[in-house]
């Protein structure tokens, strides 16, 4: 008699928490589109060359500004303009860092990317806007880099970074 008192009282405490869940909606949202662009290559390759950091300032770019593009093609009539949002998980400041597993890794630098105005994006916060070109064949939004010192502690070495894009489409 007492086993089933047992099991009777466990059932009953495992509909009642069943019965005391919370309700949570879940909102979704979409933009569906009939098709985007066509992003020309599979990944974009920035060689930074050897940069010279001697006398370089904390914040200042020393480097030469590196020029690379997201190339687009066979935009949808419709489509007008393409918002281009740049991003880094290795982020903690405006630049992308150094995220080199290399013993001699440089430390104390980090990557500015500009936009085609020649203006620092900031990497944890945005969006550049680029006119769809209908009638060229490609799309070209350009972009460039270079070298920043991030502190006084700087010493040099091997220097890896990823970033990622992400595009939306007007």
């Amino acid at each position: 008699m007492n086993k089933y008192i047992l099991y009777a009282s466990s059932f009953s405490m495992l509909l009642a928490s069943y019965y005391l869940a919370a309700e949570v909606p879940i909102y979704i949202t979409a933009k569906v589109v009939e098709k985007a662009c066509t992003i020309t290559s599979d990944s974009i390759v920035v060689d930074m060359g050897i940069a010279n950091s001697k006398g370089a300032k904390v914040g200042i770019p020393f480097s030469p500004l590196v020029p690379f593009k997201i190339s687009l093609s066979d935009c949808p009539t419709g489509t007008m303009q393409a918002h281009v949002t740049l991003s880094t998980s290795n982020s903690t400041s405006h630049f992308i860092e150094n995220d080199s597993i290399e013993s001699s890794k440089a430390k104390g630098y980090a990557i500015a990317v500009y936009n085609s105005a020649n203006e620092i994006i900031d990497m944890q916060d945005n969006m550049t806007d680029f006119m769809i070109d209908h009638n060229s064949l490609y799309t070209d939004l350009n972009f460039s880099a270079a070298f920043v010192k991030t502190n006084n502690d700087a010493s040099a070495g091997i220097f890896h970074a990823v970033a990622s894009f992400e595009i939306d489409y007007d």
